[in-house]
């Protein structure tokens, strides 16, 4: 039987949309308000970034042209940017998960790039190849291998990747929803916590910076552009502040042991 006193229907979305508009200008004034003094900063990087990727992924300043499959990694590229934006206003909103979750396959996208970079080749032989042996050969064990063997860097190594999967991804046991205040208490998206966008926030910037770094690369941006490109994405990795996944736990117990009474900034 139904309870009257819940909503239900269209006043359900009523109801849940008005929360996370709220949600949206408490994150907002927020950052730009009470977030110290990095978190701006990395914001308004995060969207010249984002600004790029969208330029870079619609052949603003080099096109391979329209040879089959050659726009690839554009795409990919185009994709890049589209889920930064998904991801940022997600969690604007309080869906703090299901923008990690997002960020969880940009991860791949990201080892993928490296890849591509490493070794030139493998980018055809990925084009080429049939389901089963692209996710043989190319899923995203395979290719964290692969550059681990070339010597290079992952943009998303096998823990973080693992991590992000429990949290934002698979069902687990340990499950506890938008879990990013010290008490461990699950909430539902929606609801505004100040570590769950800054984690958001700087995971976000590190990862696509990187990204669009390699991706201008890739797409064989002019030299006099593609450096200007490479210089907005380190200033806005040097512009994220301490707040991650990983620094999570270690902040909690200081703020349990009273060393910390506030997320730092």
């Amino acid at each position: 039987m139904h309870n009257s006193k819940s909503p239900e229907g269209l006043d359900f979305f009523r109801l849940t949309d008005h929360g996370e508009d709220k949600c949206q200008k408490l994150t907002d004034d927020f950052l730009a308000k009470e977030s110290g003094l990095k978190a701006p900063v990395t914001l308004e990087k995060l969207g010249t970034v984002l600004s790029l990727a969208d330029r870079i992924g619609s052949c603003f300043w080099s096109c391979p042209g329209n040879a089959s499959g050659s726009h690839v990694i554009q795409y990919l590229t185009s994709r890049t940017g589209s889920y930064g934006r998904a991801i940022i206003r997600l969690a604007r909103l309080g869906f703090y998960d299901e923008a990690l979750n997002l960020l969880r396959s940009l991860g791949e996208i990201g080892n993928l790039f490296t890849l591509f970079s490493l070794n030139p080749s493998a980018k055809s032989e990925w084009q080429e190849a049939d389901k089963r042996t692209r996710i043989k050969r190319f899923g995203p064990g395979p290719v964290r291998d692969a550059v681990s063997k070339l010597g290079g860097v992952l943009l998303m190594s096998a823990d973080e990747y693992h991590r992000l999967c429990e949290i934002s991804t698979h069902p687990v046991p340990t499950l506890v929803p938008q879990n990013f205040n010290p008490h461990g208490r699950g909430i539902a998206g929606g609801f505004f916590q100040q570590a769950g966008i800054l984690v958001v926030l700087n995971e976000t910037s590190v990862l696509v910076s990187a990204m669009v770094f390699l991706a201008a690369r890739l797409c064989d941006v002019p030299e006099e552009q593609r450096l200007i490109i490479e210089r907005e994405c380190v200033e806005c990795v040097k512009a994220t502040g301490e707040v991650s996944l990983s620094r999570l736990p270690e902040m909690w117990k200081d703020f349990e042991t009273d060393k910390c009474q506030k997320v730092p900034k």
